[in-house]
């Protein structure tokens, strides 16, 4: 057993560190803790004790395997399907295991249709993948004013401060799952946490060299064609808005290499490129300064400091432990994942989170998940993020899924209104819920700041393709922050 704690410690080890722990309650009210399972990851020079054939084999094997242990059920069930590598293979998993007992047998999908955007509706990609599987597509349509309509909803169900529309998109889905009279549904969350799917990882990945891929035989880039290619990533995903040092290739010699891990520097960019002027004065000193990275610091196990002080574990599997525990646990899996599916009732099942296929996942050499591919000219690379899901799911998805790069969920807004001077269902919700009235009853936030960020958000809203304006995103926390307050009548907060 591990050591007597109290409750209050209890909680403050269970939420901070995230472990699968158990605890022993007794009457003279002592707690008992033990951690049971948690992510692991293999010293950065192990050597592989496999091809890299048979690790492809492996994963394809565990994923079906997880795939057909989730299509147990004795009620209706359905699948949700966007453009993606994942929706996509656990759907055509899911169909390749429903025709070894039935040739004829077909499933149904669901999905987005963001009918307002052509640049980022990825249904007719939904389209082209079920008919190549022969499945029945449901298309739900998603338009700005949909979307803004269940958003204080999805912020009453998940319980949290949110700032897109993912949520929004997973609420219109999930009621349409159950409209149909479908109560569980397979879907593909957790994917890019675990094979290195977000376009930040490729920053974590290049910041160390991958000596277990070495020891394979994967020609791999120099050093100083890694650094090259780390500085072409950056400027790719704009992430040089970030602290300077954040972004280092070096290790540093103090406590804080952990911290220059950019994936969670990232999560946390909407708070860093505001700062403090968002709150109200004496708010920041109340809770003892401003600082992102040391929140978060102050939330990892001391094994996962060792680990990554030491280098043990590769840049890339720090990044994957820290999101896994962060943007996934805390996140994804809560506004975009559970929450929004039983808000109507849905049980939605992650196939790409079960435990063995992720425990195999881990033990791959990171040069496996992002894989650098060799370009026309001497010394310059590209970089396949989840390489090696794409090779193990590849006999079940069409080609265009296969070659196709990741692209983000995230539901845009309409585009320009017809008439100029016209707001969008956005900005008209946003205008009539973030009041000078409303902002000073959280007692925390400063009015002033949050009033010039929503006179410039309506006069002026800048439209990118596939995103909210990162002002618009700034304007959703806060409504989010109202909604908390109004729905859980959460008092005035007074320093």
């Amino acid at each position: 057993m591990g050591n007597s704690v109290t409750s209050a410690q209890f909680l403050k080890e269970s939420r901070s560190c995230r472990l699968a722990t158990f605890a022993v309650c007794r009457a003279s009210g002592d707690l008992e803790t033990q951690a049971y399972w948690d992510l692991s990851y293999p010293p950065a020079s192990a050597p592989p004790s496999t091809s890299v054939d048979t690790m492809i084999q492996t994963v394809r094997d565990l994923l079906v395997e997880s795939v057909r242990l989730r299509l147990r059920s004795d009620v209706p069930w359905a699948v949700y399907l966007s453009g993606g590598i994942d929706s996509s293979s656990v759907s055509g998993i899911a169909t390749k295991l429903l025709r070894e007992k039935d040739p004829n047998a077909k499933l149904t999908a669901f999905t987005l249709a963001f009918v307002e955007s052509e640049a980022t509706d990825e249904s007719p990609l939904a389209e082209r993948t079920a008919a190549h599987i022969g499945a029945d597509l449901v298309k739900v349509e998603a338009t700005e004013a949909k979307l803004v309509g269940v958003l204080e909803e999805c912020v009453w169900h998940s319980e949290m401060v949110i700032a897109t529309f993912h949520s929004a998109g997973k609420l219109l889905l999930s009621k349409a799952v159950h409209d149909a009279g479908y109560k569980v549904v397979l879907s593909g969350e957790g994917s890019d946490e675990v094979f290195g799917g977000y376009p930040w990882f490729p920053l974590d990945y290049l910041r160390d060299s991958d000596l277990a891929a070495e020891k394979l035989g994967i020609k791999l880039p120099s050093e100083v064609e890694r650094h090259a290619l780390a500085e072409e990533c950056q400027a790719a995903t704009g992430m040089k808005q970030l602290p300077p040092n954040a972004l280092s290739l070096h290790k540093s010699d103090g406590p804080r290499h952990l911290l220059k891990l950019s994936a969670y520097l990232l999560s946390g960019s909407i708070f860093l490129l505001q700062g403090a002027a968002l709150y109200r004065p004496g708010v920041v000193e109340a809770a003892g300064g401003f600082s992102i990275s040391q929140c978060i610091e102050e939330g990892v196990g001391i094994r996962v400091r060792q680990n990554s002080l030491s280098g043990d574990w590769h840049s890339l599997n720090v990044s994957l432990y820290m999101v896994a525990k962060t943007v996934l646990g805390r996140g994804i899996l809560n506004f975009a994942g559970d929450r929004a599916d039983m808000a109507h009732a849905v049980e939605s099942r992650v196939t790409f989170l079960d435990h063995h296929l992720v425990e195999y996942v881990n033990s791959l050499p990171p040069s496996l998940k992002i894989r650098p591919v060799p370009g026309d000219q001497p010394g310059k690379w590209s970089l396949v993020e989840k390489w090696i899901l794409r090779e193990a799911v590849k006999p079940f998805v069409t080609e265009e899924i296969y070659l196709r790069p990741k692209n983000g969920f995230n539901p845009p807004p309409s585009g320009p209104p017809a008439v100029p001077s016209d707001l969008l269902p956005l900005q008209a919700h946003l205008k009539a819920r973030i009041t000078q009235v409303n902002v000073e009853r959280l007692g925390f936030i400063e009015w002033g700041h949050i009033r010039g960020l929503l006179e410039e958000y309506l006069r002026e809203p800048r439209f990118l393709e596939g995103n909210i304006d990162p002002r618009g995103r700034m304007l959703i926390l806060i409504l989010s922050y109202i909604v908390l307050q109004e729905r859980f009548d959460v008092p005035t907060y007074k320093c």
